[in-house]
């Protein structure tokens, strides 16, 4: 429960360290404040999301990096942002998250997806296009395996996935 706990406070501390790094409070109101930039009212492209990373990493370089996953069926570099105390090393035993906008109901963009579609230049829809691993996950479990949280090192099919879900 502590290890929990500690972990809960941690993430907390780096959580408000991240958004006071972003955003930082003012105790004055002024003309330039933020709060109602039209940035955050439209649907924002692959290069408004690449400088918004950058402009992110600029801001705090000691607890971001910004890197590709991978190239998009178009070959556009599939971009992310990673927080950490300890940015580009992963440190064993230390829990991670992975989030991934717009999917399973970020509603706040969702909502573009029944507009546009969730299909990729290739016509595949991405949110159906990632591996059955829920049979592998049951056998695992019944067979008392006591690590099975990365199932794609087991996972072998003839399947051609697309890079976009690869990518992830």
């Amino acid at each position: 429960m502590a290890s929990w706990h500690m972990n809960s406070l941690y993430f907390l501390f780096l959580f408000s360290t991240t958004v006071n790094c972003l955003f930082p409070f003012s105790s004055s109101s002024s003309s330039d404040d933020n709060s109602d930039s039209s940035e955050w009212k439209e649907y924002h492209n692959q290069k408004q999301l690449e400088a918004k990373f950058a402009e992110i990493a600029k801001k705090c370089p000691h607890h971001t990096q910004v890197y590709s996953i991978g190239k998009s069926v178009q070959g556009r570099d599939l971009v992310v942002i990673e927080f950490s105390t300890n940015p580009g090393t992963h440190e064993s035993l230390k829990p991670e998250m992975k989030y991934i906008g717009n999917m399973h109901g970020n509603e706040a963009i969702g909502h573009r997806g029944w507009l546009i579609g969730r299909t990729n230049a290739h016509g595949i829809d991405l949110n159906r296009n990632f591996p059955d691993l829920d049979s592998m996950f049951y056998y695992f479990e019944n067979m008392e395996v006591n690590r099975y949280d990365h199932l794609l090192e087991y996972f072998k099919d003839d399947h051609s996935y697309e890079p976009e879900v690869q990518a992830i």
